[in-house]
């Protein structure tokens, strides 16, 4: 995805990150390159779910099997979407909110 925008258009230092942090960009991700370590993890756990759902099919039934593999996709997929969530965007964070005193 960075690499797709960084194609359209030159990122100076102090530009905003592409990646939708709100930090400039050599603050954020100047330097880091996307690999496929990356994708490891969502690999191996949408792979594992799979292994999951299939033997729980052919070990106690066809429903309890596909019932396995979307209970184990759902938790999957909440934890990937928590796992590294984005930064507050704003300036300071909650230590800054005015509370009227």
């Amino acid at each position: 995805m960075m690499a797709a925008m960084a194609a359209t258009k030159a990122l100076g230092r102090n530009d905003r990150c592409p990646c939708g942090s709100g930090k400039k960009y050599k603050q954020c991700c100047m330097g880091k390159t996307l690999t496929r370590s990356n994708l490891a993890l969502p690999i191996g756990l949408g792979l594992l779910v799979i292994a999951a759902g299939v033997a729980t099919g052919f070990l106690i039934g066809f429903k309890t099997g596909i019932g396995v593999g979307a209970v184990g996709a759902l938790v999957v997929g909440i934890f990937l979407s928590v796992r590294d969530p984005p930064p507050p965007s704003g300036r300071g964070g909650a230590s800054n909110i005015n509370f009227g005193n």
